[in-house]
């Protein structure tokens, strides 16, 4: 979740597409977001080839917040693993450029109402990456950000709902894409576009936080195709 207006969002509701077969537990998807947005920023137009894929539906919306004052990373020349998803009829090419995971999850966060949540309820960890995949033939750009709390079963889980619900709400805040802590990928923008595809997504102790944006052109608030990659991906790489 990355001053500006607020950015508009969708409630948050519970979707039974993410709950997958290999899953156990309670698992829950929101879409929308709590974050104020900042100014739109062009995705760019360099034509480096990403792998194609396709998909189909899906609902969403997300923004990013200033950028980071720490020095920008160079774009990484080669990713740092390749995943392949497949989901039903869908096979989504994902390369991952960047990939770090921190334990001190709140200092990893903006927004008063989230960095005073992570404080009281630690994190387990904090894993987030930025990959590019392409979905409909598009190229695509995502960061995922994954919050692990601790706690035993089952007030662990409401944890994790609770913190779900909190950075779907605006204005609260979120934990930092990478973008925003000056980590770069090799196309696209130098933070997250507003508007993008944001999706939360909660599976027993873990909270997964996704924003997708298109790389060539501008992303529709809550892009449908987005929203399921989102959901057609999580936690399957």
């Amino acid at each position: 979740m990355i001053g500006a207006m607020p950015a508009s969002r969708l409630p948050a509701y519970c979707a039974a597409l993410v709950v997958l077969a290999a899953m156990t537990g309670c698992s829950s998807t929101t879409n929308g977001s709590g974050r104020p947005a900042p100014s739109v920023t062009p995705a760019s137009t360099t034509s480096t080839p990403l792998p194609s894929a396709s998909t189909t539906t899906g609902t969403s919306a997300a923004p990013s917040t200033e950028a980071s004052t720490s020095q920008a990373s160079a774009a990484p020349a080669h990713p740092v693993r390749t995943a392949t998803v497949h989901a039903g009829a869908t096979t989504y090419r994902i390369d991952v450029w960047v990939e770090t995971t921190d334990t001190a999850c709140a200092a990893h966060a903006y927004g008063g109402p989230v960095i005073a949540y992570l404080t009281a309820h630690p994190c387990r960890a904090l894993t987030r990456l930025l990959a590019t995949t392409a979905v409909n033939g598009k190229r695509v750009g995502f960061n995922q950000s994954s919050v692990s709390f601790t706690g035993s079963d089952p007030e662990v889980y409401t944890t994790a709902g609770d913190f779900r619900t909190l950075v779907t709400q605006e204005g609260t805040g979120s934990v930092n894409d990478l973008l925003r802590e000056a980590r770069r990928l090799p196309v696209g923008p130098t933070s997250v576009p507003s508007p993008d595809a944001f999706s939360a997504l909660s599976q027993d102790a873990d909270v997964t936080i996704v924003d997708a944006w298109y790389v060539d052109g501008p992303t529709p608030n809550n892009d449908p195709p987005l929203v399921k990659m989102a959901q057609d991906i999580y936690l399957q790489f």
